[in-house]
């Protein structure tokens, strides 16, 4: 089995396992093992919540691809695109203003790594939502004293990312819709030629 982390919420909206800069991403990868893992390809919305701020709900749309490496989040409301791509052996991140056309970016200090359950989970159960989907729901115990610990459903048969929520100073959540497997348009993934190299 592979290492694993949990996509849960970006720019500044961030769960125990995923961290993130305002000026774009950086991993906290989890250094356990999955239990299980997301299929190698998906794209679809995270509607990103924090219960404790005054920020309005953030709808970012997702397109991952472990396959080939790479993956994008367009972040509607500030209007900016992150790519996180390997390329020569080095995974780069691009943060991409498409207000004013501005492109930074840097290596990443780790590599990609492959969505999924991280198998520390304290307990798990399993539901179902809508009459239909089975879904499975794993609760991670807090991991200092002012965290809340964290809880991520994934469906039961395919590993497919449906809820997110935790934080060690707000709670945050994070609901995943419209997935779809597969990749519409890998022209997503080009970035500009013009982008600056700029200090992690």
């Amino acid at each position: 089995m592979h290492k694993c982390h949990v996509m849960v919420a970006l720019m500044g909206f961030m769960t125990v396992i995923y961290s993130a800069q305002s000026k774009g991403l950086s991993y906290c990868v989890d250094t356990n093992t999955c239990y299980c893992e997301a299929p190698n390809q998906f794209e679809g919305e995270i509607l990103l919540t924090s219960k404790n701020s005054n920020k309005s709900p953030q709808t970012v749309y997702l397109t991952y691809d472990f396959a080939n490496r790479q993956q994008r989040f367009d972040y509607v409301t500030d209007n900016i695109t992150i790519i996180e791509k390997e390329e020569h052996g080095v995974f780069d991140q691009y943060t991409i203003n498409s207000s004013t056309g501005q492109c930074v970016f840097h290596a990443m200090s780790q590599p990609m790594e492959q969505v999924g359950v991280p198998s520390n989970f304290s307990s798990q159960t399993n539901f179902t939502i809508g009459g239909e989907l089975q879904v499975t729901s794993f609760i991670y115990p807090a991991s200092k004293k002012d965290d809340s610990g964290a809880e991520l459903i994934f469906t039961t048969s395919r590993c497919i990312p449906v809820f997110a929520s935790g934080g060690s100073d707000d709670h945050r959540e994070a609901v995943y819709r419209n997935i779809n497997l597969g990749i519409t348009n890998p022209a997503v993934f080009h970035t500009p030629a013009n982008c600056t190299l700029t200090e992690q």
